[in-house]
């Protein structure tokens, strides 16, 4: 683990002087250029300004390498060495493959090779079109003479977990896979998503005589960039250095396509930059169960976790400037066979297009379902027929209103029953519950004289004046992310609206990560969740009175989570 706290931790602290090389004896074959630990912030931000990380990546590139080779019946497991920055070297450590298509091949692989863990970056996206190589959790896998079983598994956020059991000739081995899910090589995920995922891969042991096996599933430099992180965060924690540029060099010169991306260059240094900011930011269950104070955040408490938001503001600024720049308005549906990459267009035609643009939209992932949340200030009066008809074509099935604004004509909707919006397109009510912070409104969207019909549930948040950065009430705004969390688990398009986009919005989706995290999870994970929306703009979640309300609220949750267990 690289925490913040222990004498082995990582002393981090942020620096504005300009970075010096160190000089590494015996290391005469390669270029190096060490960074220590403390000052890695201002080398990233800095050779990313200045476009010196590019140049660094080009320069690897200019001599040639290996040659690839596939897994097949005659190859084997490419082996790579591990380089301390003491000129100390554990030979073969690692070994790559491509992920198989041959099963059969693959786990005699395993089995000769002796190895113990397996590390993949994958994407859920493609669980439709191909076949995984091990069992589902409580199956086997009966592999001609090889029986595969798995016997435990664990699904969190954004990695899963998992051992199997093997059987060959009456001997038996356990073998570890350590799973990311968020890999997609055309939109490379924030680097904040990767922090657990290399804490638990550092922990690997490293043995010759049993190499941890790495591959990805779409790219052979998604697995050199796992190689690459692994690499220098185990060196970071020895050495006290960081030496992305030799450890490149030296993937390079064992195989050219592990790190042929600059996109997973750069990704790399902010995967480690992140490693080593971390401290422990996920707060287990029993630190907010078991107060009776109505907050556990202490002023200095809050000030640590105030400086860590602000001191990775401007990696949030890159994926806010790379989000809004593109992939806005279009989403990646699972391909129909391998290879292949569809995009689908989130609205069909310009107009919607340039509606969305005029109400300052964003569109963001949620933990579970890309491009979920569709954000946007509130509409006016005079553009409703444009916003239902957005609401029809875009399938939207769940509105989330969250300041005091009758924006939708629901005022008159519930008044009449019904509402004509033009022409074509009419709105029915369907029901109608009132609670005491928000009312629960579902109508039914009849276009072409009925002939298409949609419900859609409009869920309206109380006594949140625009004016106001949080919700008046802690318990309120719990209870009404908790239903609201729940009631669009299964949607695919959720439209969240405020009066300015912004302010009410962010804090609204921090909190449903929150929620999310906990259930999935047992943590509570309060500034990972503000950054993860933070880095689709720039302005979500930034306030510091929103950081401690956004505490207290998770307070709040894991406390009544906990009484609705025991009852």
């Amino acid at each position: 683990m690289l925490a913040a706290s222990g004498q082995d931790a990582v002393n981090f602290e942020l620096t504005s002087s300009v970075e010096s090389l160190l000089d590494v004896a015996g290391l005469d074959h390669l270029q190096s250029k060490p960074i220590r630990n403390r000052k890695f912030n201002n080398y990233v931000k800095t050779n990313l300004e200045n476009r010196k990380l590019a140049a660094q990546h080009n320069a690897i590139l200019q001599t040639t390498a290996a040659e690839y080779e596939e897994i097949g019946e005659k190859t084997y497991l490419e082996r790579i060495d591990l380089h301390f920055t003491t000129g100390h070297r554990i030979p073969e450590v690692y070994a790559i493959c491509d992920v198989p298509k041959d099963f059969d091949t693959f786990w005699k692989l395993v089995w000769s090779e002796n190895i113990e863990h397996i590390v993949l970056l994958d994407n859920l996206q493609w669980q439709q079109i191909r076949k995984y190589y091990w069992p589902k959790f409580g199956l086997s896998l009966d592999i001609k003479n090889i029986l595969v079983h798995c016997i435990h598994e664990e699904i969190f956020t954004d990695h899963e977990y998992r051992t199997f059991k093997l059987t060959y000739q009456d001997q038996t081995r356990v073998i570890d896979q350590l799973r990311f899910t968020a890999w997609i090589d055309f939109d490379l995920p924030h680097s904040l998503t990767f922090v657990n995922f290399f804490k638990k891969m550092s922990v690997m042991s490293l043995n010759k005589t049993s190499p941890i096996l790495v591959h990805c599933s779409t790219t052979r430099a998604g697995t050199g960039f796992a190689l690459l992180c692994d690499m220098c965060l185990r060196i970071s924690k020895k050495d006290n250095v960081v030496d992305v540029f030799k450890n490149s060099q030296i993937l390079k010169d064992s195989n050219f396509n592990l790190i042929d991306s600059y996109k997973c260059y750069q990704l790399a240094h902010l995967v480690i930059l992140e490693c080593l900011l971390s401290f422990e930011l996920d707060v287990e269950v029993d630190l907010l169960d078991n107060k009776s104070e109505p907050s556990v955040l202490s002023e200095k408490e809050l000030k640590k976790y105030l400086t860590y938001m602000k001191n990775t503001a401007w990696i949030d600024q890159l994926s806010s400037d790379k989000n809004r720049d593109s992939n806005i308005y279009f989403r990646v549906d699972a391909p129909r066979y391998e290879g292949e990459v569809l995009l689908r267009p989130y609205s069909p035609d310009e107009e919607i297009d340039s509606f969305l643009s005029s109400l300052n939209g964003v569109i963001i992932d949620d933990c579970s379902c890309p491009k979920k949340y569709i954000l946007f200030k509130h509409p006016q009066q005079d553009n409703l027929e444009q916003f239902w008809a957005m609401v029809s074509k875009m399938d939207v099935s769940v509105i989330i209103n969250l300041n005091e604004n009758d924006c939708f004509g629901t005022s008159r909707l519930l008044k009449q029953g019904g509402l004509q919006v033009s022409k074509t397109l009419v709105l029915k009510l369907v029901n109608v519950t009132h609670f005491k912070c928000y009312d629960w409104i579902t109508v039914r969207v009849l276009i072409d004289e009925q002939k298409h019909s949609k419900d859609v549930k409009i869920f309206w948040m109380k006594d949140w004046s625009g004016e106001e950065v949080c919700p008046p009430s802690v318990k309120d705004f719990v209870e009404f992310c908790n239903e609201t969390t729940s009631v669009m688990a299964d949607c695919n398009s959720v439209l969240i609206t405020c009066c300015d986009g912004t302010t009410a919005s962010g804090l609204y989706v921090a909190m449903s990560y929150n929620i999310e995290n906990f259930k999935k999870e047992n943590k509570c994970v309060i500034c990972t969740s503000a950054r993860l929306v933070r880095r689709y703009r720039h302005q979500f979640a930034t306030k510091d009175e929103q950081l401690k309300f956004l505490w207290e609220a998770t307070e709040y949750f894991v406390q009544q989570f906990k009484l609705y267990e025991t009852l």
